[in-house]
């Protein structure tokens, strides 16, 4: 036998067609019992995970909730028709929020955040987080205005060094 295995019921002279054919009616059986018992569980899947999604719904409505779908979609760039508004009141509630500027250049922080505004263009509260002395703005950016920018009109002020985010400071209660 040289060590090969050899199946006696397979005539290799045969094309596939008529091998396919040819199949066994328990073998046929066989197949279709594990093919309904394979569809019966990815049905289960479907099912529980579409029960999740509608779950995960109504446990967060709130659009300024960082666990909102709308807003975890937006996060990793699935959800490009989210309130960029609503997002960055989000961002004050995220586990992490430096990480949806952290490495982006001015030009990808406006097609993310749609604007953004230098130090001269927020109001003066805005711009007291970067000008009080010893605010974390000023520590940050070694006292360069060019390195400042802020998200829209909301008070997330990021830090730029090389021409990429590298921080980003919710500005109040200084």
């Amino acid at each position: 036998m040289d060590g090969k295995r050899v199946n006696q019921d397979f005539d290799s002279s045969g094309t596939i067609a008529q091998v396919n054919c040819a199949m066994k009616p328990v073998n046929k059986k066989r197949w279709i019992v594990r093919a309904a018992f394979a569809a019966f569980f990815v049905g289960i899947g479907v099912v529980l995970s579409f029960g999740v999604f509608v779950a995960w719904l109504e446990i967060y409505p709130d659009s300024v909730d960082p666990k909102n779908i709308y807003y975890v979609l937006w996060k990793h760039g699935l959800n490009n028709n989210m309130n960029i508004d609503s997002a960055l009141v989000a961002m004050s509630y995220d586990v992490w929020p430096v990480r949806q500027v952290q490495g982006l250049s001015r030009e990808q922080l406006k097609i993310r955040f749609g604007y953004i505004r230098t130090l001269d263009e927020p109001t003066p509260y805005l711009q007291g987080c970067y000008s009080t002395l010893g605010a974390a703005g000023q520590l940050e950016t070694q006292g360069k205005r060019e390195n400042v920018t802020f998200l829209r009109d909301s008070p997330w002020m990021v830090v730029i060094e090389n021409e990429k985010a590298v921080d980003l400071i919710l500005c109040k209660g200084y």
